[in-house]
């Protein structure tokens, strides 16, 4: 009911007001376009390739895809995933991105959290509060008003940090313009490069990369290093062998609808956990959320298996153009991509959130489509 509500009003609201989106919305395809003179009076969830955003959103705006450019202000807050990120439009809440290129060229009224290869704030952005940026390469040319953390390869500084910075990083370059209004405080093998005319108003440290004793590498490592990894892929192959109906189900549903499944597994990411905490509130509410908790670690640390079949079945049709690739060899070929992707520094954790957002959404979207079979197999 609600649903041909909101269907009827954003019907009539094409023909009487400037086109807008007067509800909640979850869009999944391979395009979402909305123009310059579009208002999305809620929040909107996409689960798209590509989505071109000039319009005006009042609310929050999930984002799970390839590429997303935003021109239009947005006035809650942004959580996406995807390839590309170009946030070109002002954001009055917090950003928290997951990608392998950012880009922010205007500004955000809260916070930035983002994981990703490579982020640019160049001149002309703002991030009104704290950074917290974990990434290959990170370019600010802008001017953070926070506190500005740094985990990552790269970085380099033409613009301003008001209150101080933590970086740990492999290089790092102030430019003549940059100014750092408190400490600059960081860790790294080399000095960092401070070019004549940049600014520091606090106190300079520079701290060596600490070694903890014993973190060398050590042949017990190795052994429970090898035992976790030939653990994934052991129960990967007890999973078909145990559920070979629903594990296929499992690999066609993320094949045939693979942005979808990613949109549904970002959103279960971040509202089983809320659920979770609201349930446990409540005293009735606490067998509810056990089952929760329980669901969702189980399905985090099976995720990397739910994901590895098609990732494996893809890889394999590069050499086995016709007949079946059998659920082993995708299980194999699947899990020991994901785990050599995994190691590679910085991208890595974006490698480990895309596998456990596929994964939930796999098994959430799977099961009920494997559900939806069960009548007619009984009929039959």
């Amino acid at each position: 009911m609600r649903t041909r509500c909101a269907i009827f009003l954003c019907l009539t609201a094409v023909f009487v007001v400037p086109p807008r989106i007067c509800a909640t919305r979850l869009v999944g395809g391979e395009h979402f376009l909305l123009k310059t003179d579009s208002l999305v009076d809620d929040d909107l969830v996409l689960a798209v390739k590509e989505a071109t955003l000039s319009g005006r959103i009042t609310g929050d705006l999930l984002f799970a895809g390839s590429g997303l450019t935003l021109s239009g202000p947005v006035e809650g807050n942004i959580i996406a995933g995807g390839q590309h990120l170009s946030l070109q439009g002002p954001v009055k809440g917090s950003v928290r991105a997951f990608c392998s290129e950012l880009t922010i060229e205007d500004s955000v009224g809260r916070n930035l959290v983002a994981f990703c290869g490579t982020a640019r704030l160049p001149e002309g952005s703002a991030v009104a509060k704290d950074a917290h940026i974990f990434s290959g390469n990170l370019m600010i040319g802008g001017k953070i008003n926070g506190r500005l953390t740094f985990f990552g390869g790269e970085l380099v500084i033409p613009g301003t940090v008001a209150k101080g910075s933590k970086i740990t990083a492999d290089k790092i370059t102030l430019a003549s313009t940059a100014r750092i209004e408190g400490d600059f405080i960081y860790t790294s093998k080399k000095e960092a490069v401070i070019e004549e005319g940049a600014v520091i108003t606090g106190q300079t440290t520079h701290n060596l990369p600490k070694k903890k004793p014993g973190q060398g590498v050590s042949g017990w490592g190795i052994f429970w290093w090898l035992v976790w990894r030939a653990s994934e892929l052991i129960t990967g192959f007890l999973l078909i062998a145990l559920f070979r109906k629903q594990m296929t189900v499992l690999k066609e549903t993320v094949t045939k609808s693979f942005l979808q499944t990613l949109g549904i597994g970002l959103l279960s990411f971040i509202v089983i956990p809320v659920l979770a905490l609201l349930f446990a509130v409540l005293v009735i509410g606490l067998p509810l959320t056990l089952i929760l908790a329980a669901f969702y670690l189980v399905a985090l640390i099976l995720a990397c298996n739910f994901t590895a079949i098609p990732l494996g079945e893809g890889i394999l049709r590069l050499f086995r153009k016709e007949g079946p690739v059998p659920l082993y060899a995708s299980m194999t070929a699947g899990v020991l991509l994901i785990q050599i992707l995994e190691e590679v520094p910085y991208f890595g954790m974006l490698v480990l959130l895309t596998t456990a957002w596929i994964g939930l959404g796999a098994i959430i979207l799977g099961s009920y489509r494997f559900s939806q079979q069960l009548p007619s197999q009984s009929v039959s």
